[in-house]
């Protein structure tokens, strides 16, 4: 993700931005390529470590998240988004929803990007994912080694002569 345009003091600025694999800025370079800075965060993007000037884009930048720093709260497309508690400013207009916090509570395993999101629609993509990768596989190693040892328990009774020491 690049930005271009100029700081608040009207100086030129080229910036890349270096995302995480859930879209959270990891670090920014310069236009020269020098790194700028890295962030470091907690799950619901309270900067821990680093700073740019004029980069509201830290949190989710790469979803479209930005921080208004007068309020020191998120934009999230719809509604605002407050990463020091956790809590949507406004309630959720997903009534399947908590009515104030993001994403049920887990920003480490699910995003928001429209701020209108239901963590259910999420969830069920999560889970028929780990349906498909995790369970299943796993079902059929269970049976795999259920009929293994059946086999077992059937050959162990055919020839007992063989299980003397």
């Amino acid at each position: 993700m690049r930005a271009v345009g100029s700081t608040t003091g009207d100086v030129p600025l080229a910036r890349q931005y270096h995302l995480d694999t859930r879209g959270t800025v990891a670090a920014t370079s310069l236009g020269s390529q020098a790194l700028e800075t890295r962030y470091s965060t907690d799950a619901f993007g309270n900067v821990l470590e680093g700073s740019a000037a004029d980069n509201p884009a830290v949190y989710l930048g790469g979803l479209g998240y930005w921080e208004e720093p007068e309020l020191t709260l998120q934009y999230v497309r719809n509604r605002w988004l407050n990463n020091a508690t956790g809590t949507w400013l406004s309630v959720d207009s997903v009534a399947t929803e908590p009515r104030y916090l993001y994403v049920g509570n887990r920003p480490t395993t699910a995003t928001d990007p429209s701020g209108l999101e239901s963590l259910s629609r999420w969830w069920n993509h999560a889970k028929a994912f780990g349906e498909k990768h995790f369970v299943r596989p796993i079902e059929r190693e269970i049976t795999h080694l259920e009929q293994h040892f059946n086999l077992h328990a059937l050959i162990m009774r055919a020839f007992p002569e063989y299980l003397q020491f």
